[in-house]
């Protein structure tokens, strides 16, 4: 059941990014019977796949893609989760560059947000044609997972920024014990 696996995911200690982005991307292909998965990482406009599980070899693992060549700019243009049953039918989309290239039908994507902002985005695809479009319930698995991801992203930061504090009180405080040390003793 999908929410047996969406728990799994959010109860899970992954080691690491890696980890948590595979079982994401591996779990939701399996869920929503899409063969693409991705995990982005949007900086500007750059948009950098950061973990990817797909059928089709021409997607890897740190390609970047200008923002506006994706699907995903309607995700980070409307703040929300984006749906595309039939791409070939959409006369506006029909010359969008992820469809001239890699052909994907279906897309369903929504936003990784952390502290705020949004990271990137969480999304899936596939060369069929999704006849019935996407149900409310695989809306809210996706919407989900990528709060799960964002949540992990948050707190790796948060761990960052403590040991970056923690790193410059020490260097400080060696600073200061090397001045009081060479000082000059006064009687």
């Amino acid at each position: 059941r999908a929410s047996d696996l969406l728990h799994r995911i959010n109860t899970t200690q992954y080691q690491g990014f890696d980890q948590l982005f595979a079982d994401c991307l591996e779990t939701g292909c399996q869920i929503l019977n899409l063969e693409t998965g991705i995990i982005s990482q949007i900086t500007g406009q750059t948009y950098t796949i950061r973990s990817v599980q797909s059928v089709l070899d021409s997607l890897a693992a740190n390609q970047e893609f200008h923002l506006a060549n994706t699907y995903c700019a309607a995700v980070v243009r409307d703040h929300k989760t984006v749906t595309y049953q039939h791409v070939g039918q959409m006369d506006d989309m029909q010359n969008h560059p992820v469809y001239q290239t890699l052909c994907l039908e279906s897309y369903l994507g929504t936003p990784i947000w952390v502290n705020g902002e949004i990271y990137g985005t969480l999304n899936f695809s596939s060369t069929t044609v999704r006849e019935n479009g996407f149900s409310q319930h695989e809306h809210e698995i996706i919407e989900l997972m990528a709060q799960s991801i964002g949540r992990f992203l948050a707190a790796d930061l948060a761990q960052q920024h403590q040991q970056a504090v923690e790193d410059a009180l020490r260097e400080s405080e060696a600073r200061f014990r090397t001045v009081a040390n060479s000082a000059p003793v006064l009687l």
